[in-house]
């Protein structure tokens, strides 16, 4: 009796000084959160991760889906199924783990998963799509594999249904069909001003009757001023890529990375600053846009972000529309940049030579997506395998996140399937219903969409 009271007495004893550490620990570390998980689509639970759920291709199955938006408006969710060279739609933000989607594009039917049907490209085939927005009556899809955007200009109400506009090609046999050529530019060696070369992200803006793309494959974020321009339509702004003062270049034709900026770092890629890119993003301003490759874009107000991936940032802007030049580029420059020192840093972890190193709250590998509601900014920090929240949005560069969902501290980076882990998280949306606030994910290397509550 004597003996098991100074056991339990040193158990607990134990207990309190090991909470103690652990609470001083999470004071060091940030606030991590293991948010709730309350819907899931691609899988019969938290514990899978196999593509198709190991079977073949089906109406509740998914494989590698890159990005999700939801339709408030008629309470449907939108899955750019990308391996499946499908997008799929369930008619209710409810569903259960085994509920099929309701409709499909794509594909004729939902146990078909080939490539433009295993033909040539039309009006009603994709090819690994990796956007998709709605907004209004309008669906756009980045249809990636083809080098085009898609746009229904009413919402789809037959599987298989035809587009109505593409962006990115044009009509070269003069047939009247633009649907039916998928080459990179066109076929030319350089971009034009209707031209697209893998484009990842597309967002629709209503309010402004803007249509965004994140033409990544070329370092660049093109605008359209209407959301119906005809097919093959010039765009009217370039971001990521500007000419020389004075100049009578044309922005439109450059796809350099960075801006091929002076600046030159050991491994042969150019510096960026606030107006380059390099590959896969969008959102609203910078000072200065050069990028390697922007893989999404967010507006929400003014506020316009663009997902620099290439370069481990999200560029943060306060203006939108973004003040257009003669010459179609823009003036307008980023007050902000997510997980850099300094617009001039492209570093993965904030390391030097782009190695992983150790993530943290202010640091980013390879982001896919954002999302804000004017206040708050969440990233989807995809190699880092977590998404991470700004509880306002950064008016600089290097601000520190307040919330790491998906791994246990903001120094951990490995993928994992189960609650509150991912493997490579994509797209992401956020719905509010009353006081609660529910994230969606595409959680893509474990083949799942998923809803979390976010606190």
């Amino acid at each position: 009796m004597f003996k098991t009271g100074i056991k339990f007495f040193s158990l607990l004893s134990l207990f309190i000084i090991f909470s103690a550490f652990i609470g001083s620990c999470a004071g060091r570390l940030g606030k991590t959160s293991a948010a709730s998980q309350t819907i899931i689509i691609g899988q019969s639970g938290f514990s899978e991760n196999k593509a198709n759920r190991g079977k073949s291709v089906a109406a509740h199955s998914l494989n590698e889906p890159w990005d999700v938006t939801i339709d408030t408006t008629n309470s449907r969710i939108y899955v750019a199924d990308t391996k499946n060279n499908r997008v799929l739609r369930w008619d209710t933000i409810t569903p259960t783990a085994n509920d099929n989607a309701n409709l499909v594009l794509g594909q004729v039917n939902f146990t078909s998963g080939k490539e433009n049907r295993d033909g040539d490209p039309d009006a009603d085939t994709l090819k690994q799509p990796k956007g998709v927005h709605v907004a209004g009556t309008t669906v756009a899809v980045a249809d990636t594999g083809n080098n085009r955007v898609l746009i229904w200009t009413s919402l789809p109400t037959a599987n298989g249904q035809d587009a109505n506009i593409v962006l990115g090609q044009d009509d070269d046999d003069l047939d009247g069909n633009f649907f039916n050529d998928n080459l990179p530019n066109q076929g030319g060696n350089k971009p034009d001003q209707n031209t697209l070369k893998e484009p990842v992200g597309v967002f629709i803006d209503t309010v402004n009757s803007r249509l965004i793309i994140a033409d990544s494959g070329n370092n660049r974020i093109l605008v359209w001023n209407t959301l119906t321009p005809a097919n093959g339509a010039d765009a009217n702004l370039v971001v990521g890529q500007e000419i020389e003062p004075g100049s009578s270049d044309d922005p439109f034709v450059y796809n350099s990375i960075n801006n091929n900026n002076d600046d030159v770092d050991d491994d042969g890629i150019p510096d960026p600053d606030s107006n380059s890119l390099f590959t896969e993003g969008i959102s609203t301003g910078t000072p200065k846009i050069t990028f390697t490759a922007g893989s999404s874009v967010f507006l929400t107000g003014t506020n316009f972000f663009i997902d620099d991936q290439n370069n481990s940032r999200v560029l943060v802007y306060n203006v939108w529309p973004l003040v257009a030049n003669a010459d179609g580029s823009t003036s307008s420059v980023a007050i902000g940049c997510i997980g850099q020192t300094a617009f001039n840093k492209r570093f993965v972890n904030q390391v030097p030579g782009n190695k992983s190193g150790t993530p943290n709250n202010n640091n980013l590998n390879y982001p896919f997506d954002m999302f804000s509601d004017g206040t708050r900014v969440w990233v989807s920090d995809t190699k880092n395998n977590r998404l991470i929240r700004f509880d306002s949005i950064p008016t600089a560069c290097n601000a520190p996140a307040g919330t790491v969902i998906g791994q246990l501290s903001r120094f951990d980076g490995g993928s994992g399937v189960g609650p509150n882990r991912f493997n490579t998280p994509r797209g992401i949306f956020e719905v509010v219903s009353g006081t609660t606030r529910f994230l969606w994910i595409a959680d893509s290397l474990n083949h799942r969409v998923i809803r979390i509550t976010d606190s």
